[in-house]
């Protein structure tokens, strides 16, 4: 996520992918949006899938995302989603 002196870029992505947009302070872009959270994931799934790729393009170049596949998790409305990666030094 900086220029150099970073970890892996798979820390990295994992890292962008768990903050929640608006939790760094001078970074308000940085994170996945919030209010995609609680909502179905047939509903959400093209807007995250979006925040996604978005996210690791301008934040980790080191990596290009591949696909983004989300599934539904239980009755509560989780959802999971997995991102694979091409490219970079995952």
């Amino acid at each position: 996520m900086l220029k150099n002196a970073n970890g892996k870029a798979q820390t990295c992505v994992n890292n962008l992918l768990r903050m929640e947009r608006g939790e760094v302070p001078l970074d308000q872009l940085r994170g996945v949006r919030s209010e995609l959270v609680d909502k179905p994931a047939t509903v959400i799934e093209p807007f995250y899938r979006a925040n996604v790729l978005w996210l690791i393009e301008n934040y980790e170049p080191r990596v290009d995302a591949g696909e983004v596949a989300i599934t539904d998790g239980d009755t509560d409305g989780n959802f999971k989603a997995t991102t694979s990666t091409i490219k970079g030094e995952i």
